[in-house]
């Protein structure tokens, strides 16, 4: 009787600490891509309902983590951008493929 050989999942490169100059540029060039994208949806006519909804739940869920870090004792401002950062990269590389 031969045995599967083990599922393992793909590795993933540690992520490195950001420095806060560093994540404002991301964020910045990140954000600036996304309303691009969206403008030109948008303007096409591509611009569909769940699309508008994506936006407005992750700004949303975005808004709740800000509030949550900043009650934390202690948040930095690297806490509070951490939300908007991770949504901004995340949209603009899927927005990219569209």
């Amino acid at each position: 009787m031969e045995l599967m050989p083990a599922m393992t999942a793909p590795r993933r490169r540690p992520r490195r600490t950001l420095l806060l100059p560093e994540m404002l540029s991301q964020l910045a060039v990140a954000s600036a891509e996304t309303v691009l994208h969206r403008t030109g949806l948008a303007a096409s006519g591509r611009y569909t309902q769940a699309e508008f909804q994506k936006m407005f739940v992750e700004k949303t869920i975005a808004m709740q983590q800000t509030a949550l870090a900043a009650m934390m004792p202690g948040a930095t401002a690297m806490a509070l951008l951490t939300p908007w950062h991770r949504a901004a990269t995340r949209n603009s590389r899927r927005l990219r493929r569209k």
